[in-house]
């Protein structure tokens, strides 16, 4: 649920960092004030935060935001799917994947690099991307549980 709250952070502290707003050494303290401020909690240790994963000790800075547009991306899509195929979620509970591969095969595999991201999403949704979908699909899935 917080997942895209992360990458917003994440981004934050990168672009805060890159523009001298604030050291490497600056890190813990900055991952923790803003977690608590984007995300509602403190991390209880450095592991929990700013080194919870290898990405920035191996040099990996600028493509968190890839994550956000990837999630924007799906939930677009998933609509689409769920229009054709309806409930499609009792195939999944069925352990059947087969009517979503063949409609990501049908729909996205096949073509391949012919269109980037951008257009393909606008291709199948009639629509450009937009966190729409993504913020319905986490009120879909978990809004009963905060309302």
């Amino acid at each position: 649920m917080t997942y895209n709250l992360h990458i917003i952070l994440r981004m934050e502290i990168e672009r805060r960092l890159f523009n001298g707003e604030i050291e490497a050494r600056d890190l813990p303290v900055a991952w923790n004030q803003w977690s608590k401020e984007i995300l509602g909690f403190e991390p209880r240790n450095d592991a929990e935060g700013c080194l919870q994963d290898v990405h920035w000790s191996g040099g990996s800075f600028g493509y968190f935001p890839s994550y956000c547009l990837g999630n924007m991306m799906a939930a677009q899509l998933w609509y689409v799917v769920h229009q054709q195929y309806g409930d499609i979620e009792e195939d999944f509970r069925q352990g059947q994947f087969h009517r979503l591969l063949q409609w990501l095969r049908e729909n996205i595999h096949i073509h391949g690099r012919k269109m980037d991201s951008l257009e393909l999403v606008r291709s199948l949704t009639g629509e450009e991307l937009s966190p729409r979908s993504l913020l319905r699909y986490l009120n879909d899935r978990y809004g009963s549980l905060y309302l």
